[in-house]
């Protein structure tokens, strides 16, 4: 079953393994948080984040795995970088649930 925001977005959506899945968009519509829950409790959350040209830039894991992307002047990906945070540089994730 899929749940969906009024803009059409999926908000919530059962997954094949019995878990589920919730997301969070921004008022840019541009999805922020993805958050899967396994059958047994088990949570993983993702955060993205975007620049002013509508670029994503960032996604970093609940585990501390961080991605970084880079553009150049026509919007076109140049390279990316990742990188495990050291736990007490990690993010807390807190607000995505």
């Amino acid at each position: 079953m899929m749940s969906f925001d009024e803009r059409g977005n999926t908000v919530r959506e059962d997954l094949p393994n019995g878990g589920e899945r919730n997301c969070i968009y921004d008022e840019r519509n541009f999805l922020v948080c993805e958050m899967e829950t396994s059958p047994d409790s088990a949570t993983h959350s993702l955060v993205f984040g975007y620049d002013d040209r509508e670029n994503l830039i960032y996604a970093i894991s609940s585990s501390g795995h961080l991605s970084k992307f880079f553009y150049n002047e026509a919007n076109e990906l140049t390279d990316t970088q990742t990188m495990q945070l050291r736990k007490k540089d990690a993010v807390q994730l807190s607000f995505c649930s």
